[in-house]
């Protein structure tokens, strides 16, 4: 067993509450214990172990939320659905949905100048 698994070990073996962890690890504590109830403390002392002493830096999600919407648009284009309805879906301007897809829209409407 390493020094570092020990010192886990160790930690967990003192079965403090999310409240009595130092600094930020309550909030990760609490994130953890919503989504694994019973090892919220367990395993933020196992992280905060591995990583002792060192600043993590927990960066958003907001470009894998909009490759997922993304993605989303392209296959409802794919399957028949229309811009504007993707737009109102999505809560989007139809300029940005076009953006997405890559495309540019087909106005019959607009003169061609060239």
């Amino acid at each position: 067993m390493t020094k570092k698994e020990e010192l886990a070990q160790l930690l967990a073996n003192l079965n403090p509450t999310i409240d009595e962890l130092p600094g930020d690890l309550p909030a990760v504590a609490r994130i953890i214990e919503r989504m694994v109830p019973g090892k919220g403390v367990q395993i933020t002392l196992a992280i905060a172990a591995e990583n002792r002493g060192t600043y993590i830096l927990f960066h958003n999600t907001d470009a894998l939320e909009r490759g997922v919407r993304d993605r989303w648009i392209v296959e409802q284009y794919e399957n028949g659905v229309t811009a504007p309805e993707i737009a109102r879906a999505a809560e989007l301007g139809v300029r940005r949905v076009w953006d997405i897809l890559g495309t540019e829209p087909v106005d019959d409407r607009q003169m061609k100048l060239f």
